[in-house]
This record gives C-alpha cells, structure tokens and sequence, in this order.
C-alpha cells in the first residue's frame, strides 16, 4: 500500500521508475538475462535501491524535474500528478561600446539574448547560459565585418528584477583587404579578356574585409565563369591571410575551370501529349554556340511559362557529343491543360458581373490556347472564342484571333456588336512587347433614340512598356501603353478616322519594407477624322467607373444630353494617385483621389469641368494578387446627376 505521505510516497515513486527502466534494459539489452528472468528481477530492485537511496537525500522537499513539480492530490487513498508551470526568469539586455549603426544592427540581430528576450529561460543559470554563448556570436559577427581584434564579455547582475544582462563588445580597427587575386587551372584556362574582374565581383581593394562580400564574390566568380563557357569551374582551394599588424587581410583563390563546352543537340524526355518540336523551339541558344548558364534558365523558365509542366530540368549530358559540343537534355513532367473558372465582380454604377470560361492550353499539341469565355453584367453581356499560338514564324511571336457576340445596355447608348480579330503578338524584349492585326467588326447601335448600322474595319496597333516588378500587385518601376486604330467603314455615310490613347503608371516605394506604395497614372485620348456624332458611339471615349474616375458611374463623366445621360467624346484626359498601404501581410488600406473628363473636340481643351473623386480602399492580398474594394465619393458631382458615392469590388489593383 502506497504511503500518501511526502516522503513516503516519493520513495515508492522514485523506486517503481528505477525498478521498470532497470528490469527492462535487463531483459531487452543482455540476451543471458532473457533466460533468467528472476535474476533480471533480482538486478532490477538492487540498481533500484541504489539509485533512489541517492536521489532521496537529493530531494527532501519534492521531485523536480523537466520543468515541473509534483505534489500528492488527497482523494479517497487514490493519487495523482499535477505539473505546476515552472518559474521564469525574466531579464532584459543591453549592448555596449559600439558606435556604428549597421555593426549595431547586427550584432543585436545575432545576439541570443536580444532576439529570445519573450522566451526568457525558468532560471537565472539559463540566461547566463545565453549570455555566455552570445560572446562568442558577438565574436564571429565583428569577425565577419572585417573587426578581428574584437572583443566581447558580460556581466549579470541577479539581484535586480527583471535580470540585468550587459554585453559589453569592443570591435577594435576595422581591417582592409588588400589583395584579392585568382589563379586558373584546367584543360583551358579562360584568356584574360574573359576572365571575370575585380569589378565583375563586386571586389574593390582597400575595401572593409568583410567575409560575407568575400564569399559572394566567390559565388559570382563560378557563376560568370559559367556564363561564358566553363559549366564545371568550381573553387579548389582559397586561403585568407590576415595580418594583425597592417590591419589587413589577402584573399588568394584557385579555381579549376574544367574543360570548356559549347551547346551541342538537344533531346527532350518526358513530353506525353506536347509536341517535342515545339519544346525545342524555346530553346534559347543555337547549336555551336558557346555555353552560357543564362540561357538554361532562360529556357527553363519559357518552357514554365507555358503552363504545361509541373517540372523543367534542363541538364548537360555527361560526355562531350563532338569536340567541345555538349548535349542538353529537357526533360518535362506534364501537368493538366484543360481548366474551368469563373470571376465575379460587382460596383454599384455597372451591378452585379460574372464571367465563367472553360480553356484548353494545348489543343494541337504545341501549346495553342482555346479559350471559350461568357459574361454577364447588368449592363453586358458576351460571348467570346479565342484562340492563341504561341512561337508562330519566331520563338517570341504568337498567332492571336477573336471573335465576340457583345450586348450592351449603357445610359449612353445600346450596342449589338459582332467583331473579331486576326494579329500578331511580339515580345521584343522583357518590358516591350507589341500587338498589331486587323479587326472587323458589325454594330448596331442605338443612341440619342436614334438606331444606326455600321460595318468597319481597323487595323490597331499597341505597344506596351512593362518596368514594373509584378503584373497585379506592382510595387516599383512603371508601365506604359499606347494604341492606334485607324476605321475605315460605313454607317449613314462612308466613315474613315483614327483613335489614339496613351496612359502610363508609375509605383514607388516609400519605405524599404515595401509596406506604402505611392502610386500614380495619367490618360490622354483623341478621334480625329470624324465629328462626334458620325462616330458610332462605341468608339468614343467614355470616362467615369471603377477603372477610371472612381466615384462616378460608368461613362457618366463629360458632356450630357437633355436628359443626363453621357454624350462621350472625342478626347480624354484622366490622372488618379494612391498610397497602397500594408496593415499586416494580408490586408491593406488605399486612400486614393481620381479625376477626369471627356471633351466634345478632338483634343483636350479643357472647356469642360474636371470630375474629381476621392476615396478609401481595402485590400486582401492572396498569392496571386489583392481583391480590391473600394468606396468612391465625388468631390464636384453634380446636383440631381451623381451619386453620393460608388463601391466597387473585382480583382487586382485599380492599376
């Protein structure tokens, strides 16, 4: 019978673990015990006795251990165990003796102490513990920023409360690198004029020795070594010499560039259902030419881009094919090309809109994009086919064709339109890319209680500019867009004119985290060749809604008839800015003022009153971009024709 006394109970407590955790290593570690198991009994209490003979005199007002207290719980000759949470030992630190800022900054980030202070340890011992190991962190982070003399100790005061913890550092004289050279071994060693400089690694000599430069140079120096024809140069043996009595330190590398390589034929694994063909006519080099690690990537990421792996490897073979030629094999992992989705959108001016869409991304094998496409809004509706080809007559060259069945239902007129489109799309480079085709199109239109037909053709061309770092949630750079259409066609009479727009943004970054973005854009737009009313309404400029001034209805800013419902126009000039600012990870708030007008001539001049707005926006910010609401109110509305405010939600930034 258990004692359910202090004491008395930990004795039996104490002598039961020792007894089962000795009679099982008895019985499981030594073999001869498993045939004897009265002497593994036997052992098992005298290594238990033994044990707890010690540990009593050890505990003579209760068992401690890993954090917690055990106490006996009277109930009916029944007992039981209740941790009780073990004490914390708070304390607060301090860093001594250094003046520069960034050396600050640095060691508070490396220091134990600083960094866990909200998870202090439950014992003074512990936070010594801390203090001691953050001397030596203190060392090897002054060390790494070129500080070898320095020096670190503590001190712990533990009669105050919270704990007193000093670190107290002396970084000494910063040191000097002064020289930096790099020798070359291999089957051909790089001529000098391709050898990477100094420059090229960031290296200037007189530098501060700072370890962490030193080996991204040595990073960087693999790197371009492989950029221009050495796949395998690696480091084989570096030596850092430091003089303490200059100040200085030498940095010596020798580096065993391997042979050199030229692309040779490429074979592609793993394509199921995509053209081979087509996977080789993203590849980025030709044939012969000299082999550069930029161009894998650039590969790689094309064939990514297309949407139809979930893997892309892009690998050297092992041996040479011819000469100095090297084969590369792509190897892919399909993933699904087909997709349904569907969008939704709703502002108070335009009303409840949805789009549903089902797509397929490879429908002949190379990558062609089938996209089926309907919406329907309170004021639109459409249906829409279209097809993309991608690498057609050049690897950055699409194929592009349309065609649509679009209704609408505006203050400003009524639409049935049936149009489509057959173009080419280029991407010159990483920001310029350009679209150019031709586009018939049948209206009929309503306007003024006055219905009109037209059949046109245009020819548009666009050009679009993208320096900014994300298409839906920029942050830096800036965009710009301009396009042209010239129509040539017939309505009440033969109709021939030209539209124009050109708009640009621009994003900043007010704080280096990136949590406020000042952003901006501007609009301008001009007809010429037709008056306003010979233009079929559907190709006048509107202005006015979520993507323009917002705060207004759609299409409701400029010139109005008799019964205030929108003229549009022949120009257009709008500008808006924002502050995007992050609250937390997710969400955002988005003060903004927008403004703009529509002009009956062909260029703006400005006898019409400019519409401001203003407003607050919020933001949920998702992996693929921010759902955007924003609440407009305008600032010169007009009696009896605008609202007091406008609320619109949709997907990604306003732009």
């Amino acid at each position: 019978m258990l004692v359910a006394s202090g004491r008395g109970y930990l004795r039996v407590s104490l002598w039961w673990d020792y007894f089962v955790r000795v009679y099982r290593a008895c019985r499981l570690e030594r073999p001869w015990r498993r045939r004897w198991p009265a002497a593994s009994i036997a052992a098992a209490t005298v290594f238990a006795l033994c044990g707890v003979t010690a540990a009593i005199d050890a505990t003579a007002a209760g068992y401690h251990g890993a954090g917690e207290r055990y106490s006996q719980k009277e109930s009916t000759g029944s007992t039981d165990r209740k941790p009780e949470p073990a004490l914390v030992a708070t304390y607060e630190s301090s860093i001594d003796g250094v003046d520069d800022k960034d050396l600050r900054s640095l060691l508070e980030a490396s220091s134990q102490l600083n960094t866990l202070v909200k998870q202090p340890p439950s014992t003074v011992a512990g936070i010594e513990r801390r203090a001691r190991e953050d001397v030596e962190r203190l060392r090897k982070t002054m060390r790494s920023e070129g500080y070898y003399d320095g020096t670190a100790s503590y001190s712990l005061d533990a009669e105050k409360t919270p704990v007193a913890v000093r670190l107290t550092v002396a970084p000494g004289p910063r040191y000097k690198l002064t020289e930096f050279t790099i020798s070359y071994t291999g089957a051909a060693s790089p001529q000098p004029d391709v050898q990477p400089s100094l420059a090229d690694l960031n290296i200037n000599l007189g530098m501060p020795a700072e370890s962490a430069k030193i080996a991204d140079a040595q990073r960087l120096l693999t790197m371009l070594l492989a950029e221009r024809s050495w796949p395998h140069a690696k480091i084989e043996d570096r030596k850092y010499v430091v003089d303490r009595q200059s100040k200085t330190m030498v940095a010596r590398l020798r580096v065993n560039t391997g042979p050199s390589a030229r692309f040779g034929t490429v074979t592609v694994e793993g394509a199921e259902t995509v053209d081979p063909a087509y996977i080789q006519k993203l590849v980025s080099w030709q044939q012969g030419a000299k082999y550069d690690s930029r161009k894998i990537m650039e590969t790689r990421r094309a064939l990514l881009g297309t949407g139809l792996f979930s893997t892309v490897s892009v690998d050297l073979s092992d041996a040479p094919t011819t000469g100095e030629e090297r084969g590369v094999i792509i190897r892919v992992a399909e993933k699904p090309h087909r997709s349904i989705g569907a969008g939704f959108s709703y502002s108070t001016d335009v009303g409840v809109g949805g789009e549903v869409f089902w797509e397929h991304r490879n429908i002949f094998g190379a990558n062609e994009t089938l996209r089926a496409s309907v919406k329907a809004a309170q004021i639109e509706q459409s249906a829409e086919l279209r097809l993309r080809k991608p690498a057609y007559l050049h690897r950055d060259q699409a194929f592009l064709s349309s065609v649509a069945l679009t209704s609408k239902d505006t203050d400003a007129f009524d639409q049935l339109s049936l149009t489509g489109f057959v173009g080419l799309e280029r991407q010159w480079t990483k920001q310029l890319r350009t679209i150019v085709g031709l586009a018939p199109s049948f209206d009929i239109v309503e306007d003024n209680d006055e219905e009109r037909k037209f059949a046109l053709l245009g020819l548009p061309a666009s050009v679009f500019w993208d320096a900014s770092d994300d298409r839906l949630d920029p942050t830096r750079g800036f965009r710009l867009d301009f396009n042209t259409t010239p129509y040539v066609g017939t309505g009440s009479d033969t109709l021939a004119f030209v539209t124009a727009a050109l708009g640009v943004s621009a994003y900043h970054k007010i704080d280096k985290k990136g949590r406020y973005i000042l952003a901006g854009r501007a609009r301008v737009g001009s007809l010429v060749g037709a008056e306003t009313t010979e233009v079929p309404a559907t190709k006048r400029f509107f202005s006015g809604g979520g993507g323009s001034v917002r705060g207004y209805e759609f299409q409701s800013v400029g010139p109005l008839d008799s019964e205030n419902d929108p003229l549009g126009g022949r120009s257009l000039v709008e500008i808006g800015t924002e502050v995007r600012i992050r609250l937390t990870d997710t969400i955002g708030i988005v003060p903004f003022v927008d403004g703009g007008t529509v002009f009956d001539e062909s260029y703006p001049t400005f006898d019409e009153t400019i519409r401001w707005a203003a407003g607050l926006g919020l933001r949920y910010h998702t992996k693929i971009g921010p759902v955007r609401v924003d609440f407009g109110f305008p600032i010169n509305g007009r009696d009896d024709v605008d609202d007091a405010f406008q609320f619109y939600i949709s997907f990604g930034q306003a732009f």
